[in-house]
């Protein structure tokens, strides 16, 4: 069996999916991505698998970024610093987000731990990101 899977998804797609999230240091995320912490000043960014209080969230607020956070499973009880995002649940296959709403969307790490070994899966990712970002 190869490692992705052709064919459809017949799942549930929250099955099984705990929070998963990255709060890598900004320094490591961004370079990771190939970001530089100035490129997100001002801009509408979306932050998939991170977390609304976390270092990265907390970094882009600081440029004055519009962040936002999209997880599929968030457990505050661990977290006790103000958000410095806008946080909504969700999947990366069913953004929750009108076409073009982000000037940026960043992923690091976390996607490939929820998301089903599936080919159409990966195809959905893809597909609501580029349809979410402008």
């Amino acid at each position: 069996m190869n490692y992705m899977e052709r064919g459809q998804f017949e799942g549930s797609r929250m099955k099984d999916v705990e929070m998963v999230h990255s709060d890598f240091r900004p320094e490591s995320y961004l370079r990771d991505l190939g970001v530089n912490v100035s490129e997100l000043e001002g801009k509408r960014v979306l932050d998939i698998g991170g977390i609304p209080q976390g270092e990265v969230a907390m970094t882009a607020k600081a440029t004055g970024a519009e962040f936002f956070t999209v997880n599929p499973g968030i457990d505050y009880r661990d977290y006790t610093k103000p958000e410095a995002a806008v946080h909504t649940t969700g999947l990366v296959q069913e953004l929750p987000f009108a076409d073009e709403s982000f000037d940026m969307e960043l992923a690091h790490g976390s996607v490939p731990w929820y998301l089903p070994k599936v080919e159409s899966e990966y195809r959905a990712m893809f597909s609501e990101m580029l349809r979410t970002v402008k």
